[in-house]
């Protein structure tokens, strides 16, 4: 199954958001931006939470703009209470995180918007290979586990 990233973003952080889905889509992540990956009609609450549900990984594009949006505050509150692992990614320098996330380590992208993406970019396809790599595990087992039941009721 495909590593699933929400991307929390403001409308005006729109460019930045297609810039992360597109850095990380060639690997095989399933990247959700909700202006792409809504279709028209749609229930943007029950939609956005159940992708915040079903996500892996919860991006926040934490910007001035993001911090205006009631959107964005609800999607953070959506994702602390599913306890979602979560990156911050602070666009800006001088903003505080949002309250639940407000002791979090996060990325200053500010600093170098380089350099924090490509690290970005190694983290999300890291913490997708440990995913495959521990669904790969748990198939294993329960084919060998098959194998070991089968293998036990023709003894008798």
């Amino acid at each position: 199954m495909a590593y699933k990233v929400f991307v929390s973003y403001s409308s005006s952080d729109l460019n930045l958001a297609n810039f992360l889905k597109n850095l990380l889509v060639p690997h095989g992540i399933d990247v959700f931006v909700a202006e792409d990956s809504l279709l028209p009609g749609a229930s943007l609450s029950a939609e956005l939470k159940a992708r915040i549900n079903s996500c892996d990984l919860f991006l926040l594009l934490w910007s001035r703009n993001s911090r205006a949006s009631s959107w964005v505050q609800q999607e953070v509150g959506a994702a602390v209470s599913a306890d979602k692992p979560a990156i911050p990614i602070v666009l800006e320098p001088g903003l505080g995180l949002p309250g639940f996330l407000g002791d979090m380590k996060y990325l200053a992208a500010f600093r170098d918007y380089r350099q924090s993406f490509q690290w970005l970019e190694q983290e999300v396809i890291r913490r997708a290979e440990n995913k495959n790599l521990k669904e790969a595990a748990l198939i294993t087992l329960g084919i060998v586990g098959a194998f070991v039941l089968l293998a036990g009721s023709g003894t008798e």
